[in-house]
């Protein structure tokens, strides 16, 4: 028999934005770290940056502190949304065998 498909799981989409948001901050970090390193040989060479690189040498390592506690949130909280899901299905399961009657041989298994 089919298993049922389990329903969407939001936070799994949050996830997967804020990681590629993570990815983004992560990898021009690291560019403006790179370029920083390259501008103390040549400190007339892109003195006045603005815009993304700016930010992220003010505050670069505080926006990735946050993407990092927003990600292990989303991860907890999806993980607990997909068991809070198994177990009330479990408990359905549970109450139609004992309305019924009969145990299933699935909730045995399954709580073990």
């Amino acid at each position: 028999m089919a298993k049922p498909k389990s329903p969407f799981n939001p936070f799994y989409a949050l996830l997967v934005l804020l990681g590629i948001a993570f990815t983004i901050t992560a990898c021009a970090y690291t560019v403006m770290s790179f370029r920083a390193n390259k501008l103390d040989l040549n400190p007339q060479e892109n003195a006045d940056d603005e815009g993304l690189m700016n930010l992220l040498r003010q505050r670069g390592g505080t926006i990735m502190a946050i993407e990092v506690a927003l990600l292990g949130v989303t991860t907890v909280a999806a993980i607990g949304l997909d068991q809070f899901r198994q177990n009330r299905d479990e408990q359905k399961k549970l109450a139609a065998a004992i309305a019924t009657g009969s145990p299933s041989s699935e909730t045995n298994s399954d709580s073990q």
